[in-house]
């Protein structure tokens, strides 16, 4: 388990990430094309939830910067009582420690979710639909280097290429 950053780490990782998004506005759409390309199936939904264009990358940034913004959702108390024993009772909310996410192919998960989970202290495992796995890379690669830039572990965000198969096992384990 990662040693929980501090907010003003945390924050300074999403504004860096919303730096990033904003520095790599075109590879992202560039590299997305390759997905929409090589995208196979008939389902016009799918692929307008794969498509990355110039309003996605502005949802991706807009998304990270909101989160920057929040207070800190890490030990917030949300009540506490004295039991009849003399037991002083807290209810705060704490990290979960690692979270996985498997979803479908929207590269935009991977920059919402991978925010969500870290700005509560989590670690998080992601796992996309192999029709966006060149964007899905591509993201976490700029999520590696704000939590490099920032001093953090690139750790904190991790991408799981595995197949149905692999997936199930490691489910399993």
């Amino acid at each position: 388990m990662n040693t929980l950053l501090s907010i003003e780490k945390r924050n300074a990782v999403l504004l860096k990430m919303a730096t990033l998004l904003e520095q790599e506005r075109a590879v992202i759409i560039a590299i997305n094309k390759d997905d929409l390309e090589a995208y196979k199936g008939d389902d016009v939904s799918m692929f307008d939830r794969l498509k990355v264009n110039d309003a996605k990358v502005d949802e991706m940034i807009a998304s990270v910067t909101h989160l920057a913004l929040q207070e800190d959702p890490v030990g917030v108390e949300r009540f506490s009582f004295k039991h009849d024993n003399g037991m002083q009772v807290y209810n705060k909310t704490a990290s979960f420690g690692t979270v996985l996410i498997i979803y479908e192919s929207r590269p935009d998960v991977t920059v919402e979710a991978a925010g969500i989970a870290f700005k509560s202290g989590n670690k998080i495992l992601l796992k996309g639909g192999k029709e966006s796995l060149k964007s899905n890379l591509k993201i976490v690669e700029l999520w590696h280097q704000a939590l490099a830039d920032c001093g953090a572990s690139t750790d904190w965000v991790e991408y799981l290429q595995f197949n149905r198969t692999e997936t199930q096992a490691f489910l399993e384990n």
